[in-house]
């Protein structure tokens, strides 16, 4: 009776055992997956009530290959919660944005955004990347507090923090203190940080606090018509219907028109005298005209004279013969 029980549990067990063979490698191919990857430099910025009440984060740099295989999986970037993403993008053909569809997955305290690469890369090979969007950790008015946790989900070599101060601000203080401090030519100040050989999953974290009761953002917020449309016409040529640069080509062009015109009309201005000497020139002819005054009619008469002597001697074509004709 054992013996039969056996056999006819054998065929589940086998199962069984398969089932958890084809199961348990997974995570350690996904692990493997992410090791792949590292973070050679990244340049991440923080910027609160820039063009809008919320705090825009800008995401750049460079992932590289760093294992011996070839790599066609997904990036993946540790991001806070509750983010509107602007652009998930990869940088293409010397900085291009070539935007991805991406996934949000939910980790509890934060978010983790990414997406499939669009090409292999080949070991030793760098990937270079472009994220942005806005969110909100700012508390308080007009004393406000913001928590700043940076969570790399690569090992990095090098990450540069900027926080911009919004403008209008007082009071202004981040702990720890930036490294260093300037201001740009818009007027803000910029405080800067740099960390060097970051783990993976270890934890940056600043704390802000500034003053300020302007409602309004630092800068006006763009257009999102006139960012479509610089899309839509990226040779600018909208700016041709700009006075300051209409005007000038308007210009050009006419001056360009009446000095063609007076050009072509020179020959027609030249008295006769003159113009069978410069038949009798090109053509090689020493002969025709007393160079005396006379009037129009003569003068004409004595040119087709000359023209038609010239065509009996054979020194003009019949085609540069009729030209001539109608010229008189």
């Amino acid at each position: 009776m054992k013996l039969r029980r056996i056999c006819k549990l054998l065929p589940i067990m086998l199962t069984l055992t398969l089932s958890l063979a084809m199961i348990l490698p997974v995570p350690a191919v996904m692990a493997a997956e992410d090791n792949q990857l590292e973070a050679k430099n990244l340049d991440l910025q923080i910027w609160p009530e820039y063009d809008d009440p919320r705090v825009l984060a800008i995401f750049s740099g460079t992932l590289t290959n760093a294992s011996d295989e070839d790599f066609s999986g997904r990036v993946y970037f540790n991001v806070p919660k509750d983010i509107e993403v602007q652009m998930a993008c990869e940088l293409v053909n010397g900085g291009q944005h070539s935007c991805q569809p991406y996934e949000l997955e939910n980790k509890g305290d934060y978010q983790v955004l990414s997406w499939k690469v669009t090409r292999t890369l080949a070991p030793g090979e760098d990937f270079p990347i472009w994220l942005e969007y806005y969110y909100n950790p700012l508390t308080g008015s007009p004393d406000k507090t913001m928590k700043l946790d940076y969570l790399p989900y690569y090992k990095t070599q090098s990450l540069k923090l900027t926080i911009k101060e919004p403008l209008k601000s007082s009071n202004f203080k981040i702990e720890p203190s930036p490294g260093s401090s300037n201001q740009d030519s818009e007027g803000f100040k910029n405080d800067f940080f740099n960390f060097e050989n970051l783990d993976s999953n270890k934890l940056v974290s600043l704390n802000i606090t500034y003053t300020r009761s302007e409602k309004e953002p630092s800068v006006k917020p763009l257009d999102p018509n006139a960012q479509q449309a610089a899309a839509n016409d990226p040779l600018g040529t909208s700016a041709w219907k700009k006075p300051e640069v209409l005007i000038p080509v308007v210009l050009f062009i006419i001056i360009l028109i009446i000095f063609i015109f007076y050009s072509f009309n020179s020959s027609k201005n030249v008295p006769p005298t003159d113009r069978i000497r410069r038949i009798q020139k090109k053509y090689g002819n020493s002969g025709g005209g007393s160079g005396k005054k006379s009037n129009k009619s003569s003068d004409k008469a004595e040119e087709k004279k000359v023209i038609r002597q010239m065509l009996l001697d054979g020194e003009i074509s019949e085609e540069t013969y009729r030209e001539l004709m109608e010229d008189l």
